[in-house]
């Protein structure tokens, strides 16, 4: 999911950027993708299906907030390379699949659909499961306003960066 946030003035801002070193760059970009990442966070985790059905004692399932509570942000890169991913984390990023995409209910094993097309594995498929998408709808709603917070942070940053320097 990549995001243009090019607006007028991104020459003087890419000048601005380059005339800091790599720490400064790194930084001031990494503050900017932050906000910009926790705006769209927000919007998955309020997005993001939850468990209403009540959990034994001995239940093996996940706890009802699970998935929107494991959504995290990692930021990658350096100076103005730099990417934010947003998304389930480790918990809940195979459930978070098979909900946003639908997936196939498979019972006494396995059952794996091939590339030509042929089904291998003793499983049997009992249901199919609609994809019900949280995460896609959620970045598409929000993702001019936080393409804005980040190309607004960054360049008061930028700012604020060059003054210092003189």
């Amino acid at each position: 999911m990549e995001m243009d946030v090019r607006t007028e003035g991104v020459d003087e801002v890419e000048r601005m950027l380059q005339s800091l070193n790599l720490k400064q760059q790194t930084r001031i970009v990494h503050a900017a993708l932050n906000e910009g990442a926790q705006i769209i966070k927000q919007a998955i985790e309020e997005s993001a299906p939850v468990n209403e059905w009540p959990l034994s004692p001995k239940s093996t399932a996940l706890a009802p907030d699970s998935v929107n509570d494991d959504i995290i942000i990692r930021i990658r890169g350096e100076g103005e390379k730099m990417i934010a991913v947003i998304g389930p984390g480790s918990l809940t990023e195979r459930i978070a699949r098979w909900v946003e995409y639908g997936h196939r209910q498979v019972r006494g094993g396995y059952s794996r659909i091939r590339k030509n097309g042929n089904i291998s594995g003793k499983g049997k498929v009992i249901g199919q499961v609609d994809a019900h998408p949280f995460i896609r709808p959620a970045y598409e709603r929000v993702r001019a306003e936080a393409g804005k917070k980040i190309g607004d942070v960054l360049v008061k940053k930028l700012l604020r960066a060059v003054k210092r320097k003189g």
